[in-house]
């Protein structure tokens, strides 16, 4: 660490509008009425959002609320806090007097500007949406200065990644940690610590225990989650934030710590870069906060191949990866990653990419020669001293043993572009076409 990072006056976290949802979910009837508390437009927080208010169902109790953020449940927390004033004002609802509920969650599980949705779950399993919580939180801080710089690839899974790792790899500034043998994930893992221990509901923990420790997990405070206690005496301030800057610190030396042993390790002396993979997620863009002078790849395939390579990586293995889920239809699994992976891959360019570069799979294989040009120069490494000829030759036409036996779907990578024409039957095909059309088309596929 090299001292205390600069102190700003711009608040961590201000919350912009709290939109009521109307109807409010699919079904108006599912909600007799409700009534959000927290938080307020206008009123400025420490790197969390505090959800609290009530909510009634109309004809059946409501036992949860969700906060969503793309597409996925961050936080579920009962719906059980009494509440004498509800049912005050509501006597003939029984659920009245425990319609209260209250959820501290960390922004740094969203972008800088941000929105996340307030469902209620009811007994029977129906949910509505509630209300969209917008706002935007201030970047993180840390006085952490790394002398290495992130290579990060972003991208989905059977697009060429670690064959573009291996490339990267070969030139003698950059490190990486044996990609075609393992899976090294060491800024994500880093960085997804973080964002669990700076939930509200983990770090309360400290002063709050609940009763929960014969569970090995209570320190980190996932479900079932009770209301975290709001501290006082300054204490709440230390864990909002000078706890949060010092773990930031600490995280981002951890994985320096890793990446410089795998440079000695290579006998690399002055490494400038680490290469990694990492999902469209809210990851990249933290790693973006922490280390301006970064760099991104987001790595693309024609999405049809990609399908096509999935369905045959998995057809002999004993279970089925890449996302599936139990009981849906080659044609729905499509529709529903096509949905939601190529979303977050044109979000992840479209936000970045001023300051990213893009790098198709199919140009890799074809003209690696002009595409690795473009990649040093964006990456502001020189070519010379062989290290252009070292790199060109690491990336492989056939990946290496045991790597190919375990991995390779297809004859040659050659072959492995288009392959979506005749692998894939038509009920598939026009599945990827409902699926993948805006992206094929933002990506410059036909």
């Amino acid at each position: 660490m090299t001292g205390e990072a600069p102190q700003s006056s711009q608040p961590a976290v201000e919350i912009f509008e709290i939109a009521r949802s109307e109807p409010p979910g699919a079904d108006t009837a599912d909600i007799d009425s409700f009534f959000l508390e927290l938080p307020v437009p206008g009123v400025a927080a420490e790197h969390a959002v505090e959800v609290q208010g009530w909510v009634l169902g109309r004809t059946e109790p409501v036992s949860a609320i969700e906060l969503v953020h793309d597409d996925g449940v961050l936080w579920r927390a009962p719906v059980f806090i009494q509440r004498p004033d509800v049912a005050a004002a509501h006597p003939h609802a029984p659920a009245a007097v425990s319609s209260g509920f209250y959820i501290p969650i960390s922004t740094l599980n969203f972008p800088q500007r941000f929105e996340f949705a307030v469902c209620a779950v009811l007994a029977g399993g129906a949910r509505a949406e509630l209300a969209t919580v917008r706002g935007r939180r201030a970047p993180l801080r840390s006085s952490f200065e790394p002398r290495l710089q992130p290579i990060m690839i972003t991208t989905t899974g059977r697009t060429g990644s670690t064959a573009l790792v291996q490339l990267l790899a070969a030139h003698p500034r950059v490190v990486a940690y044996r990609p075609f043998n393992y899976e090294p994930r060491v800024a994500t893992y880093w960085t997804d610590l973080l964002r669990a221990l700076s939930e509200p509901a983990s770090a309360g923990r400290q002063l709050e225990t609940s009763g929960n420790l014969n569970d090995r997990w209570w320190w980190i405070g996932n479900f079932p989650r009770t209301p975290t206690l709001k501290v006082e005496d300054g204490v709440q301030g230390w864990i909002a934030r000078e706890r949060l800057e010092s773990l930031t610190s600490f995280c981002q030396s951890s994985i320096e710590a890793v990446y410089e042993r795998v440079a000695a390790a290579n006998g690399r002396e002055s490494p400038l870069y680490f290469a990694e993979k990492f999902l469209p997620t809210v990851t990249p863009s933290l790693m973006w906060e922490l280390y301006p002078d970064a760099r991104e790849i987001v790595l693309v395939r024609d999405f049809r191949d990609m399908v096509s390579s999935i369905f045959a990586f998995d057809a002999d293995k004993p279970f089925r990866g890449f996302d599936h889920v139990d009981g849906e239809t080659d044609e729905e699994y499509v529709l529903r990653i096509g949905r939601k992976w190529t979303r977050r891959i044109l979000e992840s360019w479209t936000a970045r990419k001023d300051r990213s570069h893009l790098v198709r799979y199919e140009d890799l294989v074809l003209e690696p020669a002009d595409t690795l040009e473009a990649l040093l120069d964006y990456l502001r490494l020189e070519g010379g001293g062989g290290a252009r000829e070292q790199m060109l030759e690491a990336f492989p036409t056939t990946p290496p043993e045991p790597y190919a036996q375990a991995h390779r779907t297809a004859p040659s990578v050659r072959s492995s572009i288009g392959r979506w024409r005749t692998d894939l039957p038509l009920p598939l095909k026009s599945a990827c076409e409902l699926a993948f059309g805006p992206a094929l088309e933002a990506f410059g596929y036909e």
